[in-house]
């Protein structure tokens, strides 16, 4: 007793082509569909960054840079150097 199964033969060229013409519409449907679902949470990520963060982050760094001009004001003076004397908020040229 032979259990052997038949199996119509398939041209795998047409199945291949079948299966991406399939895939086709279902690529544009999935895009919209993202799309649609992240275009909320992509707002309100830009609205959250554009308002909240910078702000914080540039008041934060002109403290520090604040700070540090402070700083060197104070080891200048403490040195005794006869470099001119800078008043808190001049810029300081660097060298190099």
């Amino acid at each position: 007793m032979v259990l052997g199964v038949d199996f119509l033969p398939v041209d795998m060229t047409q199945l291949v082509a079948v299966v991406l013409g399939c895939m086709i519409p279902l690529v544009f449907v999935v895009g919209l569909t993202m799309r649609f679902a992240a275009k909320p949470l992509v707002e309100a990520l830009g609205k959250l960054r554009e308002n909240g963060a910078p702000a914080r982050e540039l008041e934060v760094l002109s403290r520090r840079v604040l700070e540090l001009e402070q700083e060197v004001l104070r080891l200048r003076a403490a040195q005794g150097s006869s470099a001119p004397a800078l008043d808190p908020g001049s810029t300081l040229r660097l060298r190099r």
